[in-house]
């Protein structure tokens, strides 16, 4: 056990990194979510037990005299031992524990993710594969299973990036891979101007549900516009814009605030739409082009420049 400078206490990292924290005695009085899953439970299951039940149990013992420490072991899961590297901080009122796997730990774990994301992919693509022959096989029920089909492929690429090792997913890999699907629809031109590459991430709860708005918000705009369709995405203060504009071919006549005039699409996007402020839709005529501007606001979205 080495001791590590206090500078870099993990209890600064708490809410965001594998870690737990004890109490004095010994008992484990809080443990993150990530830290518990990665050991085979859930934090209820080990709040209020014991260290001993994923510490060696002269954990404690071994710190006496040591603030602020550093130590390689083993945590017990509940079927197999994980290795790890624990940067440790002991406080006035309980002990600090900020969990790293060791770099095999970690290896091991990314390419499982990495090969779960890409089965994931590989079934979704199945499963829109299976719907496109029954359109097929029965022409009548082709424009009922064509807005499946689209949403199912749209997951699949978003499933897609993450089998190709990407932990975070970003707005341009989004607007990248729905403008990919949205060209293959049609053959109205497309242009694309994502001039952010990686700056602005999406919460990674929220990555699908954006796919899906976006997705709905492009085949709006093909199937209702003349073309050319250009998708851009834009920053502005502490918010991310996304604007497909097309030409307007009639005047345009709907209101999202009331609900009138909105296609099936529309109001998938209106039901998908956040409901705590941090995205909002506008779509509206500017010199004869029909403009959609999505917004994007934290926690939806996060600014890394």
């Amino acid at each position: 056990m080495t001791k590590a400078c206090c500078q870099y206490c993990p209890c600064l990292y708490f809410t965001k990194a594998c870690a737990l924290a004890l109490s004095p005695s010994g008992t484990i009085l809080k443990i993150t979510q990530s830290l518990a899953e990665s050991l085979g439970y859930h934090p209820k299951e080990l709040e209020g037990k014991l260290l001993s039940e994923i510490l060696p149990a002269d954990f404690l013992q071994a710190l006496a005299g040591t603030p602020c420490a550093e130590l390689e072991t083993d945590l017990k899961g509940k079927a197999q031992r994980l290795r790890a590297h624990l940067f440790i901080c002991q406080r006035e009122n309980c002990v600090l524990v900020l969990v790293q796997p060791s770099a095999q730990q970690r290896l091991q774990r990314d390419l499982l993710l990495r090969e779960v994301h890409h089965r994931i992919k590989n079934n979704l693509q199945g499963i829109a594969g299976l719907l496109y022959n029954q359109a097929l096989a029965h022409p009548e029920l082709a424009p009922v299973l064509e807005t499946p089909i689209r949403q199912i492929h749209s997951i699949a690429l978003l499933y897609g990036l993450r089998s190709q090792g990407e932990e975070n997913i970003f707005l341009c890999q989004l607007c990248q891979i729905i403008a990919q699907a949205g060209q293959g629809l049609s053959h109205i031109a497309l242009t694309t101007d994502i001039p952010y590459v990686k700056t602005i991430q999406v919460h990674d709860e929220e990555a699908v549900t954006i796919a899906l708005i976006l997705n709905e918000l492009l085949v709006n705009a093909i199937k209702h516009g003349q073309g050319p369709i250009a998708l851009a995405v834009r920053c502005a203060e502490a918010e991310a814009r996304v604007l497909i504009r097309n030409p307007c071919a009639k005047p345009l006549k709907l209101d999202l605030a009331q609900g009138r005039g909105l296609g099936t699409g529309l109001q998938l996007v209106q039901a998908l739409l956040p409901k705590d402020g941090s995205a909002d839709l506008t779509i509206c005529e500017e010199d004869g082009y029909v403009v959609a501007t999505l917004r994007l606001r934290p926690p939806v979205v996060r600014m890394l420049a």
